[in-house]
């Protein structure tokens, strides 16, 4: 039996195929240079998470922490681990003792339901994720769960993903299994990200893309190793791109990408100019690219404050934190 995606999944069609674009943005008191060996097999301090999460150190030894990245926002705990992120969409909440994101959406059409218990490795970094998503809507129920591994390399740099899944739907009474599998391979160079390639595939549905990135002789010098949503779009929890948990981000911004994508009956090719203003101590400020939006930040002693921004009315339906990893909601 043929399945295709529901209209909602449809609708988020266009922009899946930019989803993870990049390793993100350094974890805690980042600077750009050499982290030593590879470590990704370590669990260190994943039970009660990181308090440097989300803070990035400037040149001059500053620390500034992330409170906002376009349409996302953070709160963090008085001890500076996250107490939650805003996607824009749904508010995801934060607790330890296993690290745990949870988050819940529901409207007239869906209801979602997400739970990831994180492991992070002795740079902080995550390592693995263990997913359930469960879905219903007036189609049904779709109810997935999975296990994802990080590799990075000795420069710190996000270099390969594996998603393995499997779960169950129903549709008019009935029931269907199905096992997916994605991956995700980054290429670098010199401290720049050259490229991004993508495959999908559940035994009904195959897709792949990917993402070449291009530095022209206008490049500005990412001191602070950040990524920004500029060239990031929102897949793999897109908010853990810009607070670090997955790894150093290249040491200059690139200045477009090339996005080409593909699946069993569509294809498209996407161009994006990527610009950026930098804050006297080099951060990004402003950026426009495949999103545009405003970076802003706190000062890192401040978390008992909650410096993130009160997340906003929620007006358009839950996206979902994998669209790579899991394919959910569909109809005949």
């Amino acid at each position: 039996m043929k399945m295709n995606f529901s209209d909602f999944f449809v609708r988020m069609s266009k922009t899946a195929f930019v989803f993870a674009t990049a390793a993100v943005c350094a974890f805690g008191a980042v600077s750009c240079g050499d982290d030593g060996d590879d470590d990704d097999a370590g669990g260190g301090g994943s039970a009660a998470g990181n308090t440097e999460s989300g803070v990035i150190q400037t040149p001059t030894g500053e620390k500034k922490r992330v409170a906002k990245a376009g349409q996302y926002s953070y709160s963090y705990n008085s001890d500076g681990t996250l107490a939650s992120f805003f996607d824009g969409d749904v508010t995801y909440n934060a607790t330890y003792k296993p690290f745990t994101m949870t988050g819940h959406y529901k409207d007239s059409n869906i209801e979602q339901t997400t739970s990831d218990v994180i492991s992070l490795n002795g740079k902080g970094y995550i390592s693995g994720l263990k997913l359930s998503v469960e879905n219903i809507d007036s189609e049904g129920k779709d109810v997935s769960s999975g296990n994802v591994s990080f590799s990075y390399d000795g420069n710190g740099h996000l270099t390969h993903v594996v998603a393995k899944g499997s779960g169950y739907y129903t549709e008019e009474g009935k029931k269907y299994n199905y096992t997916s599998k994605s991956e995700y391979t980054y290429t670098w160079e010199g401290g720049k990200l050259l490229k991004m390639a993508y495959n999908y595939s559940d035994g009904y549905e195959k897709e792949s893309s990917t993402v070449e990135y291009t530095y022209g002789s206008n490049a500005k010098q990412n001191v602070t190793c950040q990524y920004v949503p500029a060239f990031i779009d929102d897949d793999m929890i897109a908010a853990f791109f810009y607070i670090g948990y997955y790894g150093k981000g290249p040491s200059v911004l690139p200045t477009s990408c090339k996005v080409t994508y593909k699946d069993d009956e569509y294809s498209d090719t996407e161009n994006y100019t990527c610009t950026y203003t930098l804050n006297s101590d080099g951060t990004v400020n402003t950026f426009t690219g495949i999103e545009n939006g405003t970076m802003v930040y706190g000062n890192s002693a401040s978390v008992g404050s909650k410096i993130a921004a009160k997340p906003a009315i929620m007006k358009k339906p839950a996206r979902g934190l994998y669209k790579g990893f899991f394919r959910r909601i569909r109809n005949k």
